[in-house]
């Protein structure tokens, strides 16, 4: 079980500011990233009715938290600090 820190950093004034707010196991992440990864994988490899547009790419914003759990990104300040990309598989039926 690999563990890191969480760290929170924070600029002003020109100077930066490094707060540490305790670990992230990354096996529990991984498990986190494997769900969210399961769960959209029927969208993008769904194939589409005849004259359907299909879903190509898909971009998730994430962050994690200070618990070390991953959050969905809504509006506001945050920045997203992974990002996942999902895409249909080469050889997909619909693709271009």
């Amino acid at each position: 079980m690999a563990t890191y820190g969480v760290a929170e950093i924070t600029q002003s004034e020109g100077l930066t500011d490094v707060e540490l707010h305790g670990k992230v196991n990354l096996d529990d992440l991984r498990e986190e990233l494997i769900e969210i990864r399961d769960a959209i994988n029927p969208i993008i490899t769904e194939v589409p009715a005849d004259g359907a547009l299909s879903l190509q790419r898909l971009v998730l914003s994430l962050t994690v938290s200070r618990q070390g759990r991953i959050l969905f990104l809504m509006s506001g300040s945050v920045e997203a600090s992974i990002t996942l990309t999902f895409s249909r598989p080469k050889g997909s039926s619909n693709s271009p």
